[in-house]
């Protein structure tokens, strides 16, 4: 068996095939951060924590216990996550010293950087658990799907999403997307930009583990890029659900709002006419009705759109971010009625 040390750089090792190679195109076909295709995870320094162990020839030694590490996820070319759009974060922690362990990893946010970052958890984008059995195949990784929370739980030092017991050897990771709202440098922008992974062994004393985040500017005219005021703010669709079909269906779209905004909109209705050369058609959008201007609290929100008849539609929303900011957010669907 391996020594601690060496399992410490194991665990950096299995932390690097995180989100490599073919299973990260698939993984990240959904529209998380960066297109399908090799991505990673920048990793801030390994820790790790220690403890007494037992020992026949005398008083106990002093081991490792566990050594673990956190970071975000980079696109191809390791390029940074952008302004209000869905990437992960991960924590990763193996079992380097001789004995069991079950330990508790917790997220941590900077004070400073918590008004700046929400979780994004989603269908589209849920939590991640992987479990390697062995630090010396990190390529080897099980699905462990069935040891994560899709709702966070408030720990007593940050937020927990999962854990599992571990022998020595083993390995236990977490995935959670997140978005951030304003620009980040790393360490040049200090605390505003600073989360950990805090880890408390059963036989040991804790340790934390952090990471500064890079996050580039959203492209000009994105959700989340600069507002009249200066700040940003993110509102994304994240999907439109037929609640009864019959002769008319009434629909909802849910909307997924960083902070508490005032959202108003329209919806249009897709219409093709004829031009003066017979063969060219030109589309156009008609209103059918506004959308009731509502304020909505940070978090995934409804929005009503009614019943509407057959046809194609467009529902176009302005967010406006109560303090400043502004976004827009446009949905094309279509409606099919079926009588019964």
């Amino acid at each position: 068996m391996r020594g601690g040390r060496g399992w410490m750089a194991a665990v950096v090792a299995a932390a690097t095939v995180a989100t490599g190679g073919a299973a990260t195109a698939a993984a990240h076909a959904d529209g998380a951060h960066g297109p399908a295709g090799p991505t990673s995870f920048a990793n801030g320094e390994l820790t790790n924590t220690q403890g007494l162990a037992f020992n026949p020839f005398g008083p106990p030694t002093l081991q490792f216990v566990t050594a673990q590490l956190v970071g975000f996820e980079q696109g191809p070319g390791e390029t940074p996550p952008r302004v209000g759009e869905v990437f992960y974060i991960h924590g990763l922690v193996g079992v380097v010293g001789t004995s069991s362990e079950a330990p508790i990893m917790e997220f941590i946010f900077d004070e400073r950087l918590a008004p700046d970052i929400e979780f994004a958890i989603s269908a589209e984008h849920p939590v991640r658990c992987f479990f390697v059995a062995d630090l010396g195949k990190p390529n080897e990784k099980q699905d462990a799907s069935d040891t994560c929370s899709q709702s966070p739980t408030a720990g007593s030092q940050g937020t927990f999403f999962g854990s599992r017991p571990l022998s020595p050897g083993e390995s236990f990771e977490v995935q959670v997307p997140v978005v951030v709202s304003k620009v980040k440098n790393g360490i040049g922008t200090g605390d505003g930009a600073r989360f950990g992974l805090h880890v408390k062994p059963a036989n040991a004393d804790p340790a934390l583990a952090e990471q500064h985040l890079f996050v580039a500017e959203a492209p000009p005219g994105a959700d989340g890029a600069p507002g009249a005021a200066g700040t940003t703010t993110k509102a994304g669709a994240v999907g439109l659900k037929v609640l009864r079909q019959g002769r008319t269906a009434r629909r909802v779209l849910r909307l997924r709002v960083l902070r508490r905004s005032r959202v108003s909109g329209v919806i249009q209705r897709r219409r093709v006419v004829r031009t003066k050369n017979e063969h060219a058609r030109k589309v156009t959008w008609k209103k059918v009705r506004s959308v009731r201007a509502r304020t909505l609290n940070a978090g995934t929100r409804r929005v009503a759109l009614g019943r509407l008849s057959s046809g194609r539609y467009r529902v176009v929303l302005k967010v406006r971010q109560l303090g400043g900011g502004k976004s827009t957010v446009r949905k094309t669907f279509r409606v099919v009625n079926r009588r019964k």
